[in-house]
């Protein structure tokens, strides 16, 4: 029987990232506009020198632009309290003139379920329409939502070529991005010279984009710095700066995952502390990103950071698997066989191993040949079991006494015509 996993899937939500510019605004002498040619969000200097105020009168008096950055001080809390729901009310008002960017703020609000329920249809209906208006912003969030499947059936090349032309449009995320396709060949043969190209070409506007608060550039400028991307030399301070300014200033759902993470395993000059890796955990998971919820019925399972819960552990990972992440379908799969926080029922965790098979993840192969072995939820079938543990078995890099023993005694089982041995 396998252990539940806590770990990050090569496939996951957490290492793919989303962006964020802003479109341009009848004040546009007064704000910094990026390279791009969209608008930063708001600064410090920006709400000094153009009131709440001065935003609210404009958009009373019908200027859309001066509506979604009304918004946007409701979001974020700029200038007034924050409320998601007169957030909401604005963007609404400018999405009925059309407005791209209102569509992309409203698609957000859906996106990460602020304010609202999570809706992800409906989010990719709003960047779809922004994009059909050649806005670079929403190809962008089309490319975000064909990569993870986010109200669209998962799509790696229609999400390729949606990053392409909001790169070519300048958007710096979008060129980061690109470097993550091309180093992981996904909607693209892999080539590693291309990945630090763009990696390369979109990091000066990043940290402009950055440093005047555009939340998703600070998010890509962590991974620059944990991972050395584009050239970067690896700084754990400077990572965890920027994933810090982006989880908890501008309360991004992925930064909270990275955050998560270091305080679970520590990293750099974070040491362990179980307890603020479930607390950012939480709040990513709670806002749909998928690895996070994994993470957190992980935490729930083993009492980490918080009181055992199996019933909110495997709440939590058939979250995750629902979102196509293979670990959390062994784990819940796991759940399901032994009864944990579920009621036992041996077809369904046949089932849950067999996506998470499809997706050659190695503990629910091995899994599934363990039940076509034993009869777990489907028919004992010993030449499908033997078929499984060799797959696991190519799959599996460090060495595995159990899945060696079983596979043995499939073999064995077979050279004997059907007699089962007794483990």
């Amino acid at each position: 029987m396998q252990v539940l996993e806590n770990k990050t899937d090569s496939d996951g939500n957490d290492d793919a990232t989303q962006n964020s510019a802003h479109a341009e605004e009848a004040h546009a002498d007064d704000l910094k506009c990026a390279k791009n040619g969209n608008e930063e969000a708001i600064s410090e200097t920006t709400t000094a020198s153009i009131s709440f105020e001065s935003y609210r009168s404009e958009a009373d008096n019908g200027h859309v632009g001066s509506q979604v950055k009304l918004g946007e001080c409701y979001q974020y809390g700029i200038g007034i309290e924050k409320s998601f729901v007169d957030a909401l009310k604005w963007y609404r008002v400018a999405v009925e003139n059309d407005y791209p960017h209102a569509h992309i703020r409203l698609g957000e609000m859906y996106l990460w379920g602020n304010g609202v329920e999570l809706d992800r249809k409906t989010a990719f209906r709003h960047f779809q329409i922004a994009a059909e208006q050649g806005y670079a912003l929403g190809q962008y969030l089309l490319g975000y939502c064909y990569q993870d499947g986010y109200g669209v059936k998962r799509d790696y090349e229609k999400s390729f070529q949606m990053y392409l032309l909001a790169a070519e449009q300048d958007l710096a995320t979008a060129k980061a991005d690109l470097g993550r396709c091309y180093e992981e060949g996904t909607g693209v043969e892999r080539n590693i010279e291309m990945a630090e190209l763009w990696y390369s070409r979109a990091f000066e506007d990043l940290l402009v984009m950055a440093r005047d608060g555009d939340v998703y550039a600070q998010d890509w400028l962590g991974w620059y710095y944990r991972d050395g991307l584009g050239g970067q030399t690896v700084c754990p301070e400077k990572s965890v700066e920027w994933f810090r300014k982006a989880a908890d200033e501008w309360d991004s759902a992925l930064a909270q995952c990275s955050m998560a993470i270091f305080y679970q395993t520590g990293y750099g000059q974070i040491e362990e502390n179980p307890t603020l890796a479930f607390e950012y955990f939480l709040r990513s998971a709670q806002r749909g990103i998928a690895m996070s919820q994994n993470s957190l019925g992980y935490c729930y399972w083993a009492g980490q950071g918080c009181e055992k819960d199996y019933k909110l552990a495997a709440y939590w990972f058939e979250q995750a698997a629902e979102s196509d992440i293979p670990t959390a379908k062994s784990n819940i799969a796991c759940c399901y066989q032994n009864g944990y926080g579920v009621s036992e029922d041996p077809v369904m965790a046949f089932a849950w191993y067999k996506k998470g098979a499809m997706q050659c993840h190695n503990e629910s192969m091995y899994n599934l040949g363990y039940c076509f072995a034993r009869g777990i939820g489907t028919d004992v079938d010993r030449r499908m079991a033997l078929q499984w543990y060799r797959k696991a078995s190519y799959y599996e890099d460090d060495e595995r006494s159990d899945l060696k023993t079983d596979q043995l005694l499939c073999e064995v089982d077979m050279d004997l015509n059907g007699v089962w041995s007794t483990l």
